[in-house]
């Protein structure tokens, strides 16, 4: 899952990169402004997608140890 999120975050770079270089050649301060406006959304979309990610791992993380305890309950239960 995170190699997955992370070959989309190598594509969108590589493509920024190459919009960039289209619109530094233009030398058009509109596109200079629409440039920052992508980078701003880009991160904040990165920002989100890392987000969603960790929380994705702390569920993970909590199923993981929920089911290492469950059996320890029941054990106990047949005890008492």
């Amino acid at each position: 899952m995170a190699k997955k999120i992370e070959r989309q975050k190598e594509e969108k770079l590589r493509d920024t990169q190459k919009q960039l270089g289209e619109e530094d050649e233009d030398g058009d301060e509109e596109d200079e402004e629409e440039e920052e406006e992508e980078e701003e959304e880009e991160e904040e979309e990165e920002e989100e997608e890392e987000e969603e990610e960790e929380e994705e791992e702390e569920e993970e993380e909590e199923e993981e140890e929920e089911e290492e305890r469950r059996p320890l309950f029941l054990e106990m239960k047949m005890i008492s």
